[in-house]
């Protein structure tokens, strides 16, 4: 699936939440994706930008870009020709199972 379903902005770093699959199975050990950006450039990092980012009900193309001293994160959709870049120090991920609370908010929807 690879949708993109929340993000969150804590200093300058930037979580974004991924949903690897488009059924969902509570016990699937990877079911999501963590992205961590740390240390994002603040001119990349926009409410307004993000929420149309999550707003995509679509899959998604996720790339990891090497710079000489950073990283960048691009974004792309099959939809359209829509591109998102976030330039960061470092890029970190983590693939989990659903937590307890995405879980309830899913049963809730």
């Amino acid at each position: 699936m690879k949708s993109l379903i929340k993000y969150e902005i804590v200093n300058n770093n930037l979580f974004i939440i991924e949903n690897l699959y488009w059924h969902i199975k509570p016990l699937r050990s990877d079911s999501i994706r963590e992205w961590k950006l740390s240390n994002v450039d603040k001119a990349d990092i926009s409410e307004m930008k993000l929420e149309k980012l999550i707003s995509y009900e679509v899959d998604s193309y996720i790339e990891v870009e090497h710079l000489t001293n950073r990283k960048r994160l691009i974004i792309r959709f099959h939809s359209d020709s829509q591109e998102y870049s976030f330039q960061c120090d470092d890029i970190y991920q983590n693939v989990r199972p659903f937590n307890v609370g995405e879980l309830m908010d899913i049963m809730f929807e």
